[in-house]
Parts: structure tokens; C-alpha cells; sequence
């Protein structure tokens, strides 16, 4: 899917052990980002990464990165994602560091989902993501939990939870409605 930012949506620019904040101007699936970063070599690559955070310490091409285990996915968006690009010149096309799960809520009165990786693989935590030399990346669990909770009230819709790129042995869902009914079922690969 195309990515479409929004105004003042925020970036880390990384480079040896600087981190700057970079903010965009303008929404749409093109926007230019405002911020003050050192020049560096022009054989050299800032690593830029989506969402900012403060916390994000280069290390090579990795930087550790932390998924929450507590989500609100907006219904028909892929909101959440991480995103990672080299940066040369003055453009950075971003590429996709997680997946995702979806799933259709066709009732209004969905209030508490846990989602389970079928075989224990973390779904949260903290995760090593690697940029390699294509702009593409890698994550791999430092530390994880296999749940992930979404305590909102839900509408009808189909919604996008980001997850750590990897082979999965199939999810378990559980859905509890706001007047306490519950249902769950899973889902297992290759079927």
C-alpha cells in the first residue's frame, strides 16, 4: 500500500550517534520534512525512520526499536507502521520494517481484542531493526511478548495491526463485545 502522510507527522534522521527530528510540511503520499541535521560525507547514508522517537541509538545500520503491546488500529488504515529509508541528496523513499495482521470487525460494540501468535513469536517489545544497503530492513526479537491487546471501542471495518516481519504459525484471535460476549477463533499456516 502507498503511504499517505499527514501534516506535521514527525521522522528521526540517523546518523553515527546524532538522531534529528524532522517534521512534514505537508499530507499526501509525497511530503517534505523540515529539520536541522550535520552534513555529512556524500558517500555517506542518514538512516531515516518512522515514527520519531528520541530513543532510537544507531548502532552500524541498527537501532533498536519498541512495538507496544497496547494498539488502536483506525479502522481501513494501515496506522502504526515503522518505516525505514536511506537517505541521500535530499529524498528518502521509505520501505515498510513491519507487517501486518488484518481482520474484519462487522459489529459496533467490539471493545477488547487480543491477538496471540500461534507458536509464542513476540508480536511486541523491543526489536533490533537492520537497514541494509537496498533501503529494504530486517527486525529480529530482543525481547517480546506473543499478545497484543486493542482495549478501544471498535466500529464496523477492517482493521491493519502492524507486526515484526517474520513466518508466523498461525494467530489467535479474541473478541469480547462491550456487553461482555465473547468470541475467539484462530487461524493457522499453510492451512
Amino acid at each position: 500500500y502507498q503511504v499517505s502522510w499527514e501534516l506535521g507527522d514527525r521522522i528521526s534522521l540517523l546518523y553515527g550517534t546524532e538522531n534529528f527530528a524532522f517534521t512534514g510540511k505537508t499530507a499526501g503520499p509525497v511530503s517534505e520534512f523540515t529539520g536541522k541535521a550535520l552534513l555529512i560525507p556524500a558517500k555517506d547514508h542518514y538512516i531515516a525512520v518512522y515514527p520519531y522517537s528520541e530513543d532510537y541509538l544507531l548502532e552500524g545500520r541498527s537501532f533498536n526499536i519498541n512495538l507496544p503491546s497496547l494498539v488502536s488500529p483506525v479502522p481501513d488504515s494501515f496506522s502504526g507502521a515503522v518505516g525505514t529509508a536511506l537517505v541521500s541528496g535530499e529524498e528518502a523513499v521509505f520501505k515498510h520494517a513491519t507487517g501486518y495482521i488484518s481482520f474484519q470487525v462487522t459489529r459496533n460494540d467490539i471493545s477488547h481484542v487480543i491477538i496471540r501468535s500461534g507458536n509464542g513469536e513476540a508480536l511486541s517489545g523491543t526489536f533490533k531493526v537492520t537497514v541494509n544497503a537496498d533501503g529494504s530492513s530486517s527486525m529480529e526479537a530482543v525481547e517480546g511478548d506473543d499478545e497484543l491487546l486493542i482495549n478501544t471501542q471498535m466500529i464496523a471495518g477492517t482493521y491493519y495491526v502492524p507486526l515484526p516481519p517474520r513466518g508466523y504459525n498461525g494467530f489467535n484471535i479474541s473478541l469480547k463485545s462491550s456487553e461482555g460476549v465473547a468470541d475467539s477463533f484462530t487461524e493457522k499456516y499453510p492451512k
